[in-house]
């Protein structure tokens, strides 16, 4: 039976998961090894080949507290389905500070072209004028300076995603009064932190081709309007607003890949039913 356990080195090489991270998914998610022998962890086959099911599972954006309660099955299943919305992403990001950089460094995987790389929030302040284009930016920052990183969010126009290593009470009150991203290192990976990302850089795009084109009283104002046509108004505006407030429940829940891949997709489908409203209304004068 020993030749079938594997030490956590052992794994951990098989898998491309690091010692540290199985150590930490023991403490944190009961993810226990098959048998330990003083402090030293044998894992079985059917472990490892969980651990590596997960392993492509997370490079593909689902958490590890969603992943690690399923069965081997379970996880074939998902890896069976269609690859989540890191597959096909493409955006470019700029890191500043090391931590941030190292953590990109040691991914296994990234869909985000790095554009630039800073060591410190001073440098880019100090380099605000000369950027190049980039999508959003990722920050470390040593103390949670509410102040400063909502300037900065201003000045830049773009996603900006903060990690901070210290926080007191009021710097979170401040951050989240400011509707800044901020997230404490070493309780966020690199996978979150593209998560995040795809999902600010979604609703701006959302937002930017009007995903809401209709206020409440049109979509009122639609829905009464008499029409011989072969689609009814009334019947596009059922759909958009079922959509909306799908996406909105959806998006109120979502804290893992798939509930912002499917909140995203659902919000991308109002929009279209609503570029389907707008060409009816345009058409048959409905406003006129």
């Amino acid at each position: 039976m020993q030749d079938q356990l594997y030490k956590i080195g052992a794994v951990a090489q098989e898998t491309g998961l690091a010692v540290e991270r199985l150590r930490a998914w023991e403490r944190r998610y009961g993810f226990d090894p098959a048998h330990k022998v003083n402090r030293t962890r044998y894992y079985d086959k059917d472990q490892v080949a969980k651990l590596s099911l997960i392993k492509e599972l997370l490079e593909r954006g689902h958490s590890i507290k969603q992943l690690v309660a399923l069965t081997i099955d379970e996880l074939k299943e998902l890896t069976d389905t269609r690859p989540s919305v890191f597959a096909n992403s493409e955006c470019s990001l700029t890191l500043v500070g090391p931590a941030i950089q190292e953590m990109e460094a040691n991914a296994a995987t990234g869909n985000c072209e790095i554009a630039g790389r800073m060591h410190s929030l001073d440098e880019l302040e100090s380099n605000l004028d000369t950027i190049g284009h980039t999508d959003a930016m990722i920050v470390e920052t040593d103390s949670l300076d509410a102040e400063r990183l909502g300037s900065l969010k201003e000045a830049l126009s773009i996603p900006l995603i903060v990690v901070y290593r210290y926080a007191s009470k009021q710097d979170i009150d401040e951050a989240t009064e400011k509707s800044l991203s901020f997230h404490k290192l070493g309780e966020v990976s690199w996978n979150d932190l593209l998560l995040i990302v795809v999902q600010q850089l979604g609703n701006l795009k959302q937002s930017s081709r009007g995903e809401k084109r209709f206020s409440e009283a049109e979509l009122y104002h639609l829905s009464r309007t008499r029409f011989t046509g072969d689609i009814a108004p009334k019947d596009l505006v059922d759909i958009v607003l079922a959509q909306r407030a799908l996406a909105s429940h959806v998006n109120r829940h979502t804290n893992n890949a798939f509930g912002v891949e499917l909140a995203g997709v659902i919000q991308l489908s109002a929009a279209t039913m609503e570029d389907a409203l707008e060409l009816v209304a345009k058409e048959y004068e409905l406003f006129s």
